[in-house]
């Protein structure tokens, strides 16, 4: 769920009250599945009172996505932000190692099962191994 502290630089008059509305705007859509919208919402709130854990939450909106590319900036602007934070650091770091993870490249039965290849293949092997057909 979504979420707003109050912690940083002294912003301008009124715009604290005006982030606090954008900011319930962008928990109702994010809570109804509007996750553009959301985004959209968010980063707003973010510009009128800069406030880490709204990157947090445009991550979060990105994830539900789908988005990894939107989810990996936005984790990662958030740790940046917020080095001190403990409430949601682990849960970020968690999002980032299973974010930038690859396991469909990982299979333990490949070796079994390249005989069975008939394509023309190039198998390439090395830090990054994969199987990429020649028109590629």
């Amino acid at each position: 769920m979504p979420a707003l502290a109050a912690h940083l630089a002294e912003p301008e008059p009124g715009a604290v009250q005006r982030a606090k509305a954008l900011f319930e705007k962008g928990v109702a859509a994010y809570s109804t599945g509007r996750y553009y919208e959301a985004i959209e919402i968010f980063t707003e709130t973010d510009r009128l009172y800069p406030n880490p854990q709204i990157a947090f939450n445009i991550a979060k909106a990105y994830d539900q996505l789908g988005s990894k590319s939107g989810s990996l900036s936005y984790y990662r602007d958030y740790l940046r932000r917020s080095p001190e934070a403990t409430d949601r650091a682990e849960d970020a770091l968690e999002m980032l190692i299973r974010l930038c993870w690859k396991p469909y490249m990982h299979d333990l039965r490949l070796p079994a099962l390249l005989p069975r290849v008939k394509r023309p293949t190039l198998i390439v092997w090395g830090r990054e191994d994969a199987i990429v057909p020649l028109e590629c």
